[in-house]
């Protein structure tokens, strides 16, 4: 589950005035499903939001929940699923890892802290930093303390915990603290520019990724057709205003597939214009490299930064050959570029003997 779908939900049950259980990750040894800093959430039933694992220790965490919820006392949890000590908890996970997770409570009394605060950084702008106590022999700091800095360290939530160079990390505070440390990353803002059949499944891929999504056309009938009811935002535009008429200063990543060129060519000469833009890092234009070196070549003058950045054609080399493998390949490209990965595959083909 996605950080905005996991946010939706917490809203929702909200709304019910019923005390939840918060899930936190906070450390993690070997292969496992989660890493440091990822949340769940628990109603007194056993219902949950998100998951920690592949589904298999939701239910022993389910037990715990219930308890924290009645009780109002934070629990720190260890699961050790290395060689064989997940047959302990009767499950057989074999992932050979372990997973620590601090489970507190939320109600009203306490204004639902801390995923009030982490729900609102979450869907922020801006990246911040989370200090959440792990440990505390110190009354005035209790296990379960959030505090949060932004970009630059400027404290702006809690109590001073400064946090490490290299995160996430788990680190002592004096002798008498430890708290996990943190990145929180906005989740990615998506410009399609083009409204075309072939942009549905891009819109929907993001969508189901909690990514915000922006459709954007200059023909009223493509950008008012009922498959990009769902998108965040659906704008009838002119591509030649496109710097007027739209901020491009708040997407992560912009694709233009309007398969007309000189539609195109006015989105790209916009955005060449433009650039540098920070929160930019992603720039995609559909076709072949032969079109994208035209596109290029077209703007009115050179703009080396817009060529860096300029990809085509758009998306990882999996065989793509519909729409919706196309923009499969594409969102993951994007995915990729986002967290700075390689988009490679994380395994290798083993041979039968």
């Amino acid at each position: 589950m996605s950080n905005r779908a996991l946010i939706a939900q917490y809203k929702c049950w909200r709304k019910t005035g019923e005390n939840l259980a918060l899930v936190t990750v906070v450390a993690t040894e070997g292969s496992t499903y989660s890493k440091a800093g990822r949340h769940i959430l628990i109603t007194s039933s056993g219902e949950y939001a998100g998951l920690v694992s592949g589904g298999c220790l939701e239910g022993d965490l389910a037990q715990h929940a219930a308890d924290v919820i009645k009780t109002g006392c934070t629990k720190l949890l260890t699961y050790d699923m290395r060689d064989d000590a997940d047959e302990i908890w009767g499950i057989g996970v074999g992932c050979n890892g372990l997973i620590k997770v601090l489970v507190q409570c939320l109600d009203e009394e306490h204004k639902w802290a801390p995923f009030d605060t982490l729900a609102a950084a979450i869907e922020g702008a801006t990246p911040k930093i989370a200090t959440l106590v792990t440990h505390s022999n110190n009354p005035n700091t209790p296990v379960g303390t959030l505090s949060l800095h932004d970009a630059n360290g400027q404290l702006i939530h809690g109590p001073e915990l400064p946090p490490p160079s290299q995160l996430p990390q788990t680190i002592k505070h004096a002798a008498d603290i430890s708290a996990l440390h943190w990145e929180i990353t906005p989740w990615p803002r998506l410009l399609v520019l083009g409204a075309g059949p072939d942009a549905a499944p891009v819109c929907d891929l993001a969508l189901g990724q909690g990514w915000d999504v922006t459709i954007a056309d200059h023909r009223p009938a493509y950008i008012e057709s009922p498959q990009f009811a769902s998108t965040d935002q659906s704008c009838l535009i002119n591509p030649a205003n496109l710097h007027n008429e739209l901020d491009c200063a708040q997407f992560s990543a912009i694709v233009i597939m309007s398969h007309h060129l000189d539609t195109d060519q006015q989105y790209l000469q916009q955005l060449a214009d433009l650039l540098p833009l920070p929160g930019l890092r992603y720039l995609g234009v559909l076709g072949p490299a032969a079109r994208r070196r035209k596109l290029l070549d077209g703007l009115i003058k050179p703009a080396p930064e817009c060529a860096a950045l300029l990809r085509g054609p758009v998306g990882l080399d999996i065989g793509a050959n519909s729409p919706e493998s196309i923009a499969l390949a594409l969102i993951s490209e994007i995915q990729a570029v986002l967290w700075e990965r390689s988009g490679s595959s994380l395994g290798h083909h083993v041979g039968l003997a």
